[in-house]
């Protein structure tokens, strides 16, 4: 399962960017330097990846901190990866921690995620199901769907709330409409067992035949165990309801 990628774009900072990419570089070092935070996160990012300077990782972490000093989401972000991984500075999750927190309370979802994997961890903040449980919801609600298989994995486990095979299966049926291959994998498992749904081995095929879809020797060895238990009919229904799910996909 991936996770949110290290350069979080909202859409203002992206159309700021292509601008400024426009302007050139030296405007953009101009701008950074009379303390524009947007400004000062890009030439971070610019100074990280390579993006028209030479990379410099010590450059990239000195501009973050400015700009996250100022409150920019983005820098807070990308600095508390920083810190998480031990690049470019000494790992410290307790600083990566502190600058997830103050990235998600703007409601960003990948500082979400991240904080609640904090949480669940126990790493920099005191292990935490329940909150891990809250920063997983806020991040799923915008869509995330690594925080909606994780979230269906919490209420299935009973972690951080109670037990809940229904709600599991919500957030698991989210992330599988969004093309999470291991949500629909889980929700194939759902529907076979009947755990939080009504049984039905024609829609848990289905979905484990999109789940194989992604070449997964393991997906792909369990849906062709499973296919043994169908009738033809069945399996001829199944597939068909599988390309019917598939349509409604977001091509990606």
């Amino acid at each position: 399962m991936r996770k949110p990628t290290l350069l979080l774009y909202p859409a203002l900072l992206f159309a700021f960017a292509t601008r400024l990419l426009a302007d050139g570089l030296d405007d953009l070092k101009k701008l950074a330097e009379r303390g524009d935070s947007k400004a000062q996160s890009l030439l971070a990012v610019s100074y990280q990846s390579g993006w028209g300077v030479l990379k410099d990782m010590a450059k990239a972490v000195e501009w973050y901190q400015k700009a996250a000093a100022q409150g920019d989401v983005t820098a807070q972000y990308n600095l508390g990866i920083l810190y998480e991984k031990g690049i470019g500075v000494q790992k410290d999750n307790t600083q990566a921690a502190e600058l997830f927190k103050k990235a998600a309370r703007h409601g960003a979802a990948g500082p979400q995620f991240s904080l609640a994997g904090m949480y669940a961890d126990g790493r920099g903040v005191p292990k935490s199901e329940a909150a891990a449980l809250e920063w997983y919801e806020k991040a799923a609600a915008q869509g995330l769907d690594e925080a909606q298989v994780l979230l269906g994995n919490m209420y299935e486990n009973g972690k951080g709330a109670p037990k809940n095979d229904v709600k599991a299966v919500e957030w698991y049926q989210k992330a599988a409409a969004g093309g999470n291959t291991v949500a629909q994998s889980n929700l194939a498992s759902r529907y076979a067992t009947g755990a939080g749904v009504p049984k039905d081995l024609v829609i848990a095929y289905a979905w484990l035949n999109i789940a194989a879809a992604s070449g997964d020797p393991k997906i792909v060895q369990q849906r062709d165990e499973f296919e043994k238990q169908l009738t033809k009919e069945q399996k001829a229904k199944a597939e068909k309801l599988a390309v019917d799910f598939f349509a409604k996909m977001p091509k990606k």
